[in-house]
């Protein structure tokens, strides 16, 4: 793992330099099985002690681990540690996420149009994850997620997709800007009132 630090300089024995770059290529390891990611590490002292940030992306995840100690080898040893209890979490998440999914085409199947259908999710994408063939990040589909889109809220006519995003935050966003579009402004916030909106939206 490929180690660059910010702030107070690094004043550390060889040996305890030595050890801490086993740690980050153990963690490095731990979250891919290689040791090619970066970790950011931040360096400062507040009221006398060592203050140590760790920061690694993973997977659009940010992982930060945070350490202080009077001793600069501990508070940085500390902060890795919670590096890595971090990293077995969303590992388990991640393989939780592949393991337990159902394809779309056995929703399809299996449910009546008396059911109702909620998304949850802030549709912030790129616009070519819905509207492109291969536009998908984790697999290959054929046939853009906006055709599976149209096939699941036409089965299920009575459908709202609920966004945790703020509203104001929308016209930001091209790609939520699309999916409202293609959901006939069915979207509604993660609020009271949204919620009331999703509501009756679910009841027509």
């Amino acid at each position: 793992m490929r180690i660059t630090y910010t702030g107070r300089q690094v004043e550390l024995a060889p040996a305890q330099l030595r050890k801490i770059e086993k740690q980050f290529a153990k963690l490095g390891k731990l979250l891919d099985g290689k040791d090619q990611r970066e970790a950011h590490v931040i360096l400062s002292v507040e009221r006398r002690l060592h203050c140590a940030e760790i920061n690694v992306n993973y997977h659009n995840h940010s992982l930060v681990g945070l350490g202080e100690n009077a001793d600069l080898f501990t508070a940085i040893h500390a902060a890795i540690l919670k590096m890595e209890k971090q990293a077995i979490k969303v590992r388990a998440v991640g393989r939780r996420r592949f393991a337990e999914r159902t394809e779309t085409v056995d929703v399809l199947r299996r449910y009546s149009a008396d059911h109702r259908l909620v998304f949850v999710g802030d549709a912030t994408m790129a616009s070519y994850e819905v509207l492109q063939p291969g536009g998908s990040l984790e697999h290959h589909n054929v046939e853009p997620g906006a055709a599976w889109l149209a096939r699941l809220t036409s089965q299920f006519p009575r459908f709202a997709w609920i966004n945790p995003e703020p509203e104001g935050l929308w016209p930001y966003r091209q790609s939520v800007a699309i999916i409202q579009q293609l959901m006939g402004g069915r979207m509604v916030p993660l609020t009271l009132d949204g919620l009331k909106r999703a509501t009756a939206l679910l009841s027509r």
